[in-house]
């Protein structure tokens, strides 16, 4: 079990220790759960402004993540676990299609 713990990371875990350290990431795969309910780019700022301490970040929730796994020269790869008919980011129906704001 600690080794399935250390290869699986929490996104957001991963994206706070993206926001402390520019060097490439120690992982190449990043699980995005329930992707369909990712931050656009005025959920994402307010967060980091609120709870972060970061004004200014204008980047939607995946559009970091991606920025994150891009400092890696090599590979990287990013899976979305999307399911059907749930929320998306402001708590109403939708699809999947919330992901591209």
């Amino acid at each position: 079990m600690s080794e399935v713990k250390m290869f699986v990371q929490n996104v957001h875990h991963f994206r706070d220790e993206c926001l402390v350290d520019s060097a490439n990431p120690y992982r190449h795969v990043a699980l995005f759960d329930e992707a369909q309910r990712a931050w656009n780019v005025e959920q994402t700022t307010n967060f980091m402004h609120r709870k972060k301490r970061i004004p200014g970040f204008n980047r939607s929730e995946p559009e970091y993540l991606i920025s994150c796994l891009d400092r890696h020269p090599d590979w990287a790869v990013i899976v979305c676990l999307v399911a059907a008919g749930q929320e998306i980011n402001t708590e109403k129906q939708g699809s999947a299609n919330g992901l591209s704001r």
